[in-house]
């Protein structure tokens, strides 16, 4: 996440959007410390992966206007999400032994409700669906604006620009956080892991147009 004061922009990160490249982008207009969800204190509210509504009672608490903040945040295919958050998981626990890419998909809850076996939050944000990531407890969509990370990266930048005007001037969005090596993520799904992500992730493919083989 990151916060901007000055232009009043707030961008939501949702693990696996392209998230760390758009942080990056923002980090010279950011104007409050974001710290990891362990590291949240009376001090340092603010955590890289905080939902929108999380946020906003922070900001009602300091006494600030949520909804004059022009609030943004990015989208990705869900199967290639899924895919690449899989991959992470097995870097970091790169020691352990993992199940099977299927197994896993068995798993995921898009509720974001259930950690499995691993407690962070961005693993439980990292499985939630983005339509709910963004949305209140009660449905309701809080960003003015979703931008597919896919196809959609040259006018995040121009609303960026802007939005800071004379803050930042617009520029290329760098691929941070990439795989270690290149793989295609289609290649790892079975028919039946397929469908199960397509039922359990319907929300964010009817809402942000996504299909298994377009982006």
């Amino acid at each position: 996440m990151r916060i901007c004061h000055r232009s009043r922009i707030i961008y939501f990160s949702i693990p696996k959007t392209g998230s760390e490249s758009v942080r990056s982008l923002l980090d010279d207009i950011n104007e409050e410390k974001i710290v990891t969800f362990p590291e949240i204190n009376s001090r340092n509210q603010f955590y890289s992966h905080m939902r929108p509504h999380e946020v906003q009672t922070v900001f009602l608490k300091k006494g600030w206007d949520f909804e004059k903040y022009f609030k943004i945040a990015t989208v990705r295919n869900p199967w290639s999400r899924l895919a690449s958050l899989y991959k992470m998981v097995c870097r970091n626990n790169k020691n352990e032994r993992q199940t099977s890419f299927s197994a896993w998909i068995e798993t995921v809850d898009p509720s974001g409700q259930s950690t499995s076996n691993i407690p962070e939050k961005w693993y439980a944000h990292g499985l939630m669906s983005m339509t709910n990531f963004i949305s209140s407890p009660e449905g309701r969509c809080m960003v003015d604006e979703v931008f597919r990370i896919e196809d959609q990266k040259d006018a995040l930048c121009r609303k960026i620009a802007a939005l800071t005007g004379g803050q930042m001037a617009q520029q290329d969005l760098i691929h941070i956080n990439k795989a270690h090596q290149p793989y295609d993520w289609r290649e790892m799904y079975s028919l039946k892991d397929r469908e199960r992500v397509a039922e359990l992730y319907a929300d964010d493919i009817n809402n942000f147009g996504y299909f298994f083989n377009r982006r």
